[in-house]
């Protein structure tokens, strides 16, 4: 990926939840760390930015002391291990995007995509964690069927 990222001017990186439950044993359907199959390395002279583009989650689960009214369409933030801090709300954190979370199946392909700026420029492991507003994980229905996260990395 690094001769492929850095001759080309985007590229996108698909993310399963599960891809790496042999090596972090703590990963979840809402925050999971991926070891990706070689590092990605961006040109250091160039400024790169990225923007989640997809998601595919289970619904959440009812029942678990959050009513159904917490999580369905309540904002979710999607935090991200690689972008600059920004503002959100009274913090600054790496927050790569926030969307409303249905009550059911999670199904989006966003037709707007907001980029932020990439922090680091070379890397082994990305991490995605998925929030409420409240701070809490979101609680997805425990399945076999994992999260998807599709990000578009590009030149700015």
């Amino acid at each position: 990926m690094n001769a492929a990222a850095a001759s080309s001017n985007q590229f996108y990186l698909t993310l399963f939840s599960n891809s790496s439950n042999e090596i972090y044993k703590d990963n979840t359907l809402a925050a999971f760390k991926i070891k990706l199959a070689q590092p990605i390395e961006l040109n250091y002279v160039e400024n790169w930015e990225v923007g989640f583009c997809e998601v595919t989650c289970r619904p959440p689960i009812v029942g678990t002391g959050l009513p159904l009214t917490t999580v369905g369409n309540s904002h979710v933030l999607v935090y991200c291990n690689v972008i600059s801090p920004k503002f959100v709300g009274s913090d600054v954190v790496r927050c790569l995007r926030t969307f409303i979370f249905p009550s059911t199946n999670c199904e989006n392909v966003f037709d707007k995509i907001y980029y932020v700026p990439v922090e680091q420029r070379k890397f082994h492991d990305f991490r995605i964690e998925f929030l409420l507003t409240n701070g809490k994980r979101v609680p997805f229905k425990d399945s076999k069927v994992p999260t998807k996260s599709v990000l578009h990395f590009r030149k700015k």
